[in-house]
């Protein structure tokens, strides 16, 4: 029953992402479209260095650490 309402609240998620992204394409003067809001928080150099260092920690805790443990 756990497993059921995770998968529901995470597609839920997702589902309002679309819909977000969806409705800032249709107005963009209300809500800034996704690929301009990666523009300026992406602008600085380390908003970068942040996201990369955040990847490596996510690939390294759940791609390779659970390799790791006997």
């Amino acid at each position: 029953m756990s497993a059921v309402i995770t998968l529901a609240a995470y597609a839920t998620c997702a589902l309002a992402g679309v819909a977000l992204a969806v409705y800032s394409l249709r107005n963009p003067e209300k809500i800034a479209p996704l690929r301009e809001l990666l523009a300026v928080l992406l602008s600085g150099r380390a908003a970068r260095v942040v996201l990369v260092v955040f990847w490596w920690w996510l690939g390294w805790h759940f791609l390779i650490g659970p390799t790791l443990q006997p």
